[in-house]
């Protein structure tokens, strides 16, 4: 199902007095680079903090390899 995308004719854009990318900052929306998408203020703030929570669990997953690693390492040394 693809949305119809509404159409304002020139006099009305410029009746408006600014464009989109000028309405999307007054409202706060950013664009998002990865996925392209117009993100709100409520959207930025969880991006950033489900980014915050996933740093130190890949620095938990990276302590348990190289713990994993230098365990294997000090049992190859004992035999």
């Amino acid at each position: 199902m693809t949305r119809q995308r509404r159409t304002f004719s020139l006099e009305f854009k410029q009746q408006e007095g600014y464009s989109h990318i000028e309405a999307s900052r007054s409202a706060g929306a950013r664009r998002d680079r990865a996925t392209s998408r117009v993100l709100t203020p409520d959207q930025q703030r969880i991006k950033e903090l489900e980014a915050r929570i996933g740093h130190p669990e890949r620095e938990k997953t990276i302590f348990k390899k190289a713990t994993a690693f230098l365990m294997s390492e000090g049992c190859e040394r004992t035999k």
